[in-house]
């Protein structure tokens, strides 16, 4: 199988709605577990869900959210972050950057 099929089966888009039915939720228990950060567990832009635009519509990827699930429910935090790197290797451009400054003077 080739990178670029293995990237595929990491990605499945649901909407919000579908989501917060998946997994039982109500919106805040979403922006709270969006809003995580500096935890193994954190959901990240661009790997569990999508926002092009800020305060735009958010997208949900539910391969990754299946896997922090399980690993949640597993208490293994390897097992997520693992699932992130491997996400992150097979496409680089969901590696967050962040912006360089220019010299202006």
């Amino acid at each position: 199988m080739t990178t670029e099929h293995k990237f595929f089966e990491l990605i499945e888009v649901i909407s919000q709605e579908q989501l917060l039915s998946y997994l039982d939720w109500g919106t805040t228990a979403m922006w709270e577990q969006i809003g995580l950060k500096g935890d193994p567990f954190m959901w990240i832009n661009g790997v569990h869900y999508f926002q092009p635009i800020p305060k735009g519509k958010v997208t949900f990827n539910k391969r990754m959210i299946e896997v922090w699930l399980t690993a949640k429910c597993q208490k293994d935090p390897d097992l997520h972050m693992t699932a992130i790197q491997r996400f992150q290797e097979l496409h680089p451009g969901a590696v967050p950057t962040r912006g360089r400054r220019k010299n202006l003077a």
